[in-house]
């Protein structure tokens, strides 16, 4: 997505911002993965040093911050779907394949 977005940043001529949704979409799921992956880890690490299934406090922060990520990823896909949806009656799948200038 991020590739796509960044490719087509300056050639929507229907709404310049759904190029930069679809960056600022690409990293926000680049970022849960990085975390998530973060959390499983920290997860192992910390099962393997302790006998006892008492989470850490820093799985915790992981699983409040993807939580968060979760919200803010859902928010951004209304927005996107605001941004996006209206302009589907001046879309056109003739144009689709053309190269850019």
């Amino acid at each position: 997505m991020i590739v796509v977005g960044a490719v087509h940043i300056h050639h929507c001529t229907l709404n310049p911002r759904i190029p930069v949704w679809v960056i600022v979409f690409g990293v926000a799921q680049l970022v849960v993965l990085f975390f998530s992956m973060c959390s499983l880890i920290w997860n192992c690490i910390a099962a393997r040093q302790s006998s006892s299934s008492d989470r850490t406090c820093y799985g915790n922060v992981f699983d409040i911050f993807n939580v968060i990520m979760a919200l803010f990823i859902f928010a951004w896909l209304v927005v996107g779907s605001i941004w996006t949806f209206p302009l589907y009656r001046y879309t056109s799948t003739v144009y689709v394949f053309t190269p850019l200038r």
